[in-house]
């Protein structure tokens, strides 16, 4: 099923310091927090980024499953491909890890620019 209007953008679990390039849907939001999409390559860089998190890629479902990994629980959470379409129609394959589980939050290009241009 390929869903239409999606917008790229950076996106970072609240009060998380690491951001990662994904894809949202216009007006599309799950209280209050967007709802991304990421490729199967930023997905991957997740991946080394969360320690608490084991990312399980299954190639025959296309499907990631993410377990939480903490001392009182271990959770698993699995993720199915989609398709999304840009306004200009371009297609892309992404996977909507934490999608209305995790609190993600989007940033704009210009809010990184202005933060490199004040170092």
């Amino acid at each position: 099923m390929i869903q239409k209007r999606a917008k790229k953008g950076f996106f970072a679990v609240e009060d998380d310091n690491f951001c990662f390039e994904g894809y949202s849907l216009k007006n599309f939001t799950f209280k209050g927090y967007v709802i991304p999409y990421f490729t199967k390559n930023v997905v991957e860089q997740m991946h080394e980024v969360f320690d608490e998190l084991e990312f399980k890629y299954n190639e025959i479902n296309d499907t990631f499953s993410v377990t939480w990994i903490d001392d009182e629980y271990v959770d698993t959470t699995e993720y199915s491909a989609t398709d999304i379409a840009l306004d200009d129609n371009t297609k892309i394959h992404v996977y909507g890890i934490g999608a209305g589980d995790w609190p993600w939050d989007r940033y704009e290009m210009y809010y990184f620019l202005s933060i490199i241009q004040r170092l």
